[in-house]
């Protein structure tokens, strides 16, 4: 058992290279385990400690989210990024997930 802080956020990081390695293989449906296991890792103050692995964990699972149609777990994920990431460039990711899948719907 994981109990150490750093060791949790070691797991992190290496379920955020799984995640985007699984995307960049099209494998979205292992791609959103891995990420969404790693963001159930995080505490919200690790939007300011650990900020740039938050927001990537957050913007890679929406993207996966969106091309499987999780648009409810879509709309979490980016709500968070909108409500936590410090610029617009920040959140552009996340924004284009929810544009497409507001299209996608119809």
């Amino acid at each position: 058992v994981i109990t150490s802080r750093d060791e949790l956020i070691h797991l992190a990081h290496l379920a955020l290279r799984a995640g985007d390695a699984a995307i960049a293989a099209s494998a979205f449906l292992p791609s959103s385990l891995y990420l969404l296991q790693a963001i159930g890792l995080l505490e919200e103050s690790d939007w300011i400690h650990h900020y740039d692995l938050t927001l990537q964990l957050y913007s890679s699972a929406a993207e996966a989210c969106f091309v499987l149609g999780k648009f409810d777990v879509l709309n979490e994920l980016s709500r968070e990024v909108i409500q936590n990431a410090v610029s617009l460039k920040d959140k552009i990711r996340v924004y284009f997930s929810l544009t497409s899948s507001l299209s996608s719907q119809g």
